[in-house]
């Protein structure tokens, strides 16, 4: 009895982890490079990811867009673009359900590249499409949905003086153009997000450097009213390091936090995190040097007032020369991989001190591009992948709050079980076949055994023909894991 009830509370510890907080990992794609651009929760808590698909669509990339489940579960994909270069690279639920996906194209459009607005409903059927942009190179990165529209950030060559500027676009709520503004500092300016302030201007953090391999980068700081007219600039510099913005937030001071990296001139490259107050002045910026370089990609505000961030781990620097951005663009379109990486997760004080870090990833180059706090206050990371396919996959991450995005932690290893519930036939799928033959054991709620088998493969399904709660074991003499599953 006094193991029956031993039993009870670990499998009920399972079973509670699991429903309070939904853990997994996905990769999706096919056979060709897929690209992860943004992320996020949906209403019906599952999730929307945009990208770019060179598996399902034309040869040059389309955008891509993915509709999953609360446990990752694909429930339906979309394509969007023409014969040339298409991707995404940002989106949002807007308020009636539908969506708004914002990013750039080859395929349509006055000049090289345009940037690309697709305005679409709940279940991905277009209503209507817009370009923006002159003759030569502009590109989307961010998108808002305002009170009266839709306002777009990236960079435009078309209209820069000598390289790039930052471009602000304005439409109302059928796409159609209210205003755009361009802003330089030096000759390549460069931005990834942006967020609208409380008086419903923007606030813009860019990064600007001088053409040439030698000149360092510093971040630019603006703020815009409404109207997207400069209300104030500010420059934050290192003597000897360039800094790289790669992602912006506001505070709850009504400031701004900054995430990116601190490269310094021998090539060392460090996570970097600046917070501002609301002029934009610097108020501290910490350096996270862990012996390898890192990069971050993503901040956001988390539900105890602190901080989450992703990023890159162990990667060449000398392969990437900034995060997000002009470069980014001309290596995502090329086949060039990087040499090694791993996604970083990085919860932060409001100080910037460390709480916690974890990685995943596997033998390949993992990559993160977003990150946020789920409805249920877990974390959910957004990157891709080369570990699982000869070819790049979306990465889609869903953690509890400690960052475990399984009930072990097996650094490298991870078990998927899916669907969950199931109708009787389940899916399980290890990231790694190193740890197969898996033997494993069906077990009820006292404890007892109903079945056992054994994993041959990394992907192999197999049949629970009983209703109710239930937990896979598996254990051989290098690993030991247990796993709830629901049978309806």
């Amino acid at each position: 009895m006094k193991q029956k009830g031993v039993f009870l509370l670990l499998f009920m510890a399972i079973l509670y982890t699991s429903h309070a907080q939904i853990m997994f990992q996905r990769h999706y794609g096919g056979s060709g490079d897929d690209i992860a651009g943004d992320v996020q929760q949906t209403t019906d808590g599952g999730y929307i990811i945009t990208g770019q698909t060179k598996s399902f669509g034309d040869i040059n990339g389309d955008v891509y867009l993915i509709k999953t489940n609360e446990y990752g579960d694909t429930l339906w994909t979309k394509k969007y673009g023409g014969a040339q270069f298409d991707r995404g690279t940002a989106i949002r639920q807007t308020i009636d359900g539908g969506f708004i996906i914002a990013g750039s194209t080859e395929s349509f459009g006055a000049g090289q590249l345009d940037a690309y607005l697709i305005r679409i409903n709940s279940v991905g059927d277009t209503l209507w499409t817009k370009t923006f942009g002159g003759t030569l190179q502009d590109e989307a990165y961010d998108v808002i949905e305002t009170s009266d529209g839709y306002a777009l950030v990236g960079y435009s060559m078309s209209y820069a003086t000598v390289f790039s500027s930052v471009y602000l676009i304005k439409t109302d709520l059928n796409g159609n153009l209210s205003w755009s503004k361009n802003y330089e500092k030096l000759e390549i300016n460069d931005i990834n997000e942006f967020k609208q302030t409380p008086d419903d201007g923007y606030f813009l953090a860019a990064m600007i450097r001088n053409q040439g391999s030698a000149q360092k980068s510093n971040i630019w700081l603006l703020k815009t009213d409404e109207f997207g007219d400069t209300t104030w600039t500010t420059e934050i510099a290192n003597d000897t390091s360039s800094l790289i913005v790669s992602s912006v937030e506001t505070t709850l001071d009504n400031g701004y936090v900054l995430a990116g990296s601190i490269e310094d001139p021998t090539g060392e490259t460090d996570a970097m995190v600046i917070k501002t107050d609301n002029t934009g002045t610097q108020q501290w910026i910490k350096r996270y040097d862990r012996g390898e370089d890192e990069r971050a990609a993503c901040i956001r505000k988390t539900s105890d007032s602190n901080y989450i961030v992703s990023g890159i781990k162990d990667f060449s620097a000398k392969k990437l020369n900034s995060t997000f951005g002009i470069s980014d663009q001309t290596m995502l379109k090329s086949d060039e991989k990087l040499v090694s990486s791993d996604i970083l997760l990085m919860k932060i004080n409001l100080n910037g001190d460390t709480l916690w870090t974890k990685t995943f990833g596997g033998s390949g180059n993992d990559w993160s591009r977003k990150v946020f706090q789920s409805i249920d206050n877990g974390f959910v990371i957004l990157g891709f992948t080369y570990s699982f396919s000869a070819d790049n996959e979306i990465y889609l991450i869903k953690t509890n709050t400690s960052g475990f995005a399984s009930i072990h932690d097996f650094n490298e290893f991870s078990c998927f079980i899916y669907p969950n519930p199931c109708n009787g036939l389940v899916q399980i799928e290890l990231s790694q076949s190193g740890y197969l033959p898996l033997q494993y054991s069906i077990l009820d709620l006292n404890g007892k055994v109903l079945s056992t088998g054994t994993l041959n493969s990394a992907c192999q399904s197999i049949s629970i023909p009983f209703k109710g709660l239930y937990v896979l074991n598996f254990k051989n003499s290098k690993i030991s894991f247990s796993k709830k599953i629901i049978v309806e």
